[in-house]
């Protein structure tokens, strides 16, 4: 609950401000090669840049998304290995935690830093291609359905966001099965993220890379639904606050 708040906030940030630094280049160039009649170009909202409205190139957006993907990783990553090492706790009779505060001080004190980093390889992995479907889809789907002048309804940000979110773990999922095996492993239990996905293929095979994905899917839906619609509407809400302000 804390971490993702700060995560998808950061993500969001560091994806607008790249969108946004595009845009400019973009306006730039156009003044450069045309008259400039000396008014001031509309550079769109972030909510407008989601949707493209500027026609960046695929390789743009790609980089863009793949920025709010890193910096996603580089916070989730010792909040989900806290998370982890909780929900797993069961399994090792010497990991016994008293909470999340004491779960982050014990691995703190077995490895620093480093090990409340361990699998950040993976989440970055995980997250940069993710963030690309993710916020890719969630921008096509907003083109596709119905607008309200330039603006999506809530049903439409539901939708579109909740879609977004199941095409991300559909592509995802192995990689965050290999990254959760690699956090909750004993110290030494494997060498790389390599040998996770070979241990797990040679024991399990291919089923063993998708277990739990039914409610991970379901989540996926729901919460990005959520998340989405909460974006829309909150920049939404600034946007008015702002014209209000100016006036």
């Amino acid at each position: 609950m804390l971490s993702v708040g700060v995560a998808s906030g950061a993500m969001f940030f560091v994806y607008g401000h790249c969108l946004n630094y595009f845009v400019s280049q973009h306006r730039n160039i156009q003044r450069q090669h045309s008259v400039y009649d000396g008014l001031e170009d509309d550079e769109g909202t972030f909510s407008d840049n989601m949707r493209n409205v500027a026609n960046l190139t695929l390789f743009e957006n790609m980089v863009c998304a793949a920025a709010g993907g890193c910096v996603h990783a580089f916070v989730m990553t010792p909040f989900e290995m806290i998370r982890i090492r909780l929900q797993t706790a069961d399994m090792f009779p010497h990991r016994n935690y008293f909470g999340a505060i004491d779960c982050g001080r014990t691995i703190y004190r077995e490895g620093g830093v480093r090990k409340l980093y361990r699998g950040l390889q993976a989440t970055i992995i995980r997250d940069v291609p993710g963030s690309i479907v993710y916020l890719g889809s969630y921008g096509i789907l907003r083109q596709m359905l119905p607008q309200e002048r330039g603006r999506m309804n809530v049903c439409g940000a539901l939708f579109a966001g909740g879609c977004a979110g199941v095409a991300q773990w559909l592509v995802v999922f192995p990689f965050d099965t290999i990254k959760t095996r690699r956090q909750i492993a004993k110290c030494g239990q494997y060498v790389d993220l390599l040998h996770v996905a070979r241990d797990l293929w040679k024991h399990e095979g291919l089923p063993g890379f998708y277990y739990g994905i039914a409610p991970a899917l379901c989540r996926a839906f729901l919460a990005n639904a959520a998340c989405f619609a909460g974006v829309e509407t909150v920049l939404r809400l600034a946007t008015k606050a702002n014209e209000n302000a100016d006036e």
